[in-house]
């Protein structure tokens, strides 16, 4: 009866996964995708950054005089961005990067959840939840040329190194330079690794 039971609780967050992530897909994902083809800036961030990537090709990158147009980002996204942009328009780049970007973010999400206990059901779970906080609160920044989806899967893929089953100093290190990535691409992930590495410094 109980294995019944649970069976059926099991079938039941698989079917509301399945329903709920193709939901989630239509409302808040489908448009943006598809809106990374169009000719003109999908959001007021996407001219600036893509002024300050074709900068960091030109190597100028912080060196403009101008009093209203200023760099406060960290430098990776404008170099990752500018030098790919050698390839296509700069734009349309950092669009690519950002959905690849959204779909790194929701199945490293359904990774972690595994490595922490979770069932494969219940990971599926976690990354349609995933799709739709990001989809509610954070759409603007699904398909266009901004470097927070970026960082945010790079900071994601330092919690999935760290959670790996060999914990030891290398992956510890390892850990460190991704969660230092993150934060070169956004600023305000630095405060990741800082905390790694006072946790890391308390258990020697």
């Amino acid at each position: 009866m109980f294995g019944r039971m649970l069976d059926c609780n099991r079938n039941h967050v698989l079917l509301f996964s399945s329903i709920f992530g193709g939901i989630f897909l239509i409302s808040f994902v489908i448009y943006p995708i598809i809106s990374a083809a169009f000719d003109f800036e999908y959001s007021y961030n996407e001219g600036w950054n893509a002024y300050h990537q074709i900068e960091a090709v030109d190597r100028r990158l912080y060196q403009n005089g101008s009093r209203y147009v200023f760099t406060n980002y960290t430098p990776l996204s404008f170099f990752i961005g500018g030098y790919l942009s050698k390839f296509a328009d700069v734009i349309t780049v950092g669009r690519a990067l950002s959905t690849m970007s959204f779909i790194g973010i929701v199945l490293l999400v359904a990774f972690i959840s595994k490595k922490l206990g979770a069932s494969r059901r219940e990971s599926l779970f976690g990354a349609v939840m995933c799709i739709g906080l990001l989809g509610a609160y954070h759409r603007i920044y699904v398909g266009i040329d901004d470097p927070q989806l970026l960082g945010s899967a790079v900071s994601l893929l330092g919690l999935f190194v760290y959670r790996g089953r060999r914990a030891g100093f290398i992956q510890n290190i390892i850990t460190l330079i991704i969660l230092i990535s993150a934060g070169l691409i956004k600023q305000t992930l630095l405060t990741i690794p800082i905390v790694i590495a006072l946790d890391l410094v308390d258990k020697t």
